[in-house]
Parts: structure tokens; C-alpha cells; sequence
């Protein structure tokens, strides 16, 4: 009875437990996460309150869904979802057509989301789970929600997609080095985030609606696509002032630039024959060198 009747509506139960009493969490609505990959044995110590009218959920550890769907009490929750594979502090969706691949996603629905991660984050090339190799190829929708603890990400995987979201709240995020390959930015990936640059790389052919809405801080962007991406919405640096930012384009595209929606109303578009990077003068402020 340790907690019945509390109104309790989330409870995270660590892979350290080993016993629960009886009608521990008897209570109305609840969401609960296990760590555990093997349910505890709690046959009839009605544990959880399952009313017929409320919504119970139960989120589990990658694999161990099947075990927690035929357990006892365990299988009586409205919904049962598999949360992603931990690998590393991160969690991911892991998928194996056509290929192994992994896809960063939530660590949960909650605000305090990824609240552990350092400043400082990397996103690896491969994971590996259960000796099985995957190549990292995407972030899942708000992977990375309101991570507010967040400084930089540094991005080793050959990322195809940064999805909706994904992101969106980050406030102190300053530096974020996006991939070669990188094909899609997602709607409101980076709304709200403190970038002072970016380096959009040539494969990157779409940006969604509001993916750098309210990045106030940004001064410079390097873009190397040698046509510029096709912004359907001026949306995309909405509450950014553009016409204070230097936009950085390939040697000869220019023109093309100057008379496109959206990057037309930049400050200043200058074009650039030899190489232009993104340096950092104290790892924290990212400035914009190079020729053009």
C-alpha cells in the first residue's frame, strides 16, 4: 500500500527493483516505465488500479514486450509499448531493411527529457546492440525536446534526415556541425535553439517550416547546395531577423540566391571559390571564415 490512493500519475521503476508489495500503486491513471527487460512476479498483489474507464500505459525495454504482454497484471494495461534500444545513453530505433540502421529517438515524453546528457553531445556513426552492428541514420521526431542542458552536438553519423521537432526548446544550443548527406531538416527541428552559424551541407534539399524559428542569435550561414533548397514558407527563420544575417553561397550561385523566396532578404549574399568553414574563437560562438 506504499503509495495507493497518492494519485500518482507517472512511475518510473528502476531495473534494480526486485520486489513490489501489494496494491503498492493503486491509484487511478498512470503511466508506468519499467527498466526491468523481465517482469517482476506480481500475481494477484493487484499492484496497479486497472479500472475499465482509465487509461493505464506501460512503456518497456526494447524486446522484452512479448514477456510483459502474457505476464500476469503486467498484460492488464490498456497499452504496452516497447521503448527504443539504450545504447550508449541514448535510446534508438533500430530497423534492419535494407540494412541494420538506427534511428535516435525520445528517451520519453516528458519535459525533463535526455535531463542527463552532457553539454557537450556526439552522435556516433554505428551502435552496436546484442552484437549486431547498426549505422545511425536519422533523429526521430522531439529526440531531443526541451534539452536545455545541451551546448553543441557534434554529428558523426551520416544523418539523411533531422526530423520535426527534433530540436525544438534546446535554448542554450549553440554549435551543431550537420552531416554530408544530410537530405531533410525537419519542421521546428531547431526552433528555439541559440545557433549563431550553420553550415547547411550540398545534399540538403529540404528545410521545413519553422526550423530556425527564434534562433535570434544567428549572424552567418554557410549554404552549399549549388541551387538553393526550395522554401515553401518564409516561415523557415521566422522571428529572425535575415536582413542582418551574411549568407555564404557556392562560387557562381549567386544569382540564383539573390532571386529566391526567402534567400533573397538576407543582408548580404556573398559567394565563396575555396573552402569556408565554421570556427569556433571559444568553443561556444561559432564565426564564419573564408574567401568569397
Amino acid at each position: 500500500y506504499a503509495f495507493s490512493g497518492t494519485g500518482l500519475s507517472f512511475i518510473h521503476l528502476p531495473y534494480t527493483l526486485t520486489e513490489i508489495g501489494e496494491k503498492a500503486f493503486f491509484t487511478g491513471y498512470m503511466a508506468v516505465r519499467t527498466e526491468r527487460n523481465e517482469p517482476l512476479d506480481i500475481a494477484g498483489l493487484n499492484v496497479f488500479n486497472h479500472p475499465e474507464d482509465v487509461r493505464c500505459d506501460l512503456y518497456v525495454p526494447y524486446g522484452s514486450k512479448a514477456d510483459y504482454a502474457k505476464a500476469d497484471e503486467w498484460k492488464e494495461f490498456c497499452h504496452i509499448y516497447e521503448m527504443g534500444a539504450q545504447i550508449g545513453g541514448l535510446y534508438y530505433e533500430l530497423g534492419e531493411s535494407p540494412y541494420q540502421y538506427a534511428w535516435v529517438e525520445p528517451e520519453s515524453d516528458d519535459a525533463d527529457n535526455y535531463s542527463y546528457l552532457p553539454a557537450d553531445l556526439v552522435i556516433p556513426e554505428k551502435v552496436i546492440f546484442n552484437e549486431e552492428e547498426y549505422l545511425v541514420m536519422g533523429i526521430n521526431p522531439k529526440a531531443f525536446k526541451g534539452c536545455k542542458q545541451l551546448r553543441t552536438v557534434k554529428i558523426l553519423a551520416s544523418l539523411s534526415s533531422i526530423s520535426d521537432d527534433a530540436f525544438n526548446g534546446c535554448s542554450n544550443l549553440e554549435s551543431i556541425n550537420f552531416n554530408k548527406g544530410l537530405i531533410d531538416i525537419g519542421a521546428h527541428a531547431f526552433e528555439g535553439c541559440a545557433l549563431t552559424s550553420l553550415d547547411i551541407p550540398s545534399s540538403t534539399d529540404e528545410i521545413g517550416q519553422y526550423a530556425f524559428m527564434g534562433c535570434t542569435g544567428l549572424t552567418k550561414i554557410i549554404d552549399r547546395a549549388p541551387e538553393h533548397q526550395n522554401i515553401s514558407a518564409r516561415y523557415v527563420f521566422d522571428g529572425v531577423d535575415v536582413s542582418q544575417i551574411e549568407l555564404f553561397v557556392p562560387f557562381d550561385a549567386q544569382s540564383d540566391y539573390m532571386s529566391a523566396y526567402v534567400w533573397q532578404d538576407f543582408y548580404s549574399i556573398e559567394e565563396y571559390e575555396t573552402e569556408i568553414t565554421v570556427v569556433s574563437e571559444d568553443d561556444s560562438k561559432g564565426t564564419v571564415s573564408g574567401s568569397g
